[in-house]
């Protein structure tokens, strides 16, 4: 079980991730990679979930 760690998840459907959370993980979501970055600059996390095709601000663009 992954107690205690949290996941920075940027896609359209996060829902699709629902396997990770009944493994224990926490989330903070984003459905675009502005949303994310502000998120990411604001809450900290152990690792980001990142899907390549975003729209606006695609996941090749979004640099931490």
């Amino acid at each position: 079980m992954a107690t205690n760690s949290t996941l920075l998840c940027i896609r359209r459907d996060p829902a699709q991730l629902s396997l990770l959370r009944e493994h224990g993980y926490r989330f903070l979501t984003a459905s675009t990679g502005y949303e994310g970055l502000r998120l990411l600059s604001s809450q900290s996390v152990d690792a980001i979930v990142l899907e390549y095709q975003l729209g606006l601000l695609d996941g090749a663009f979004v640099r931490v």
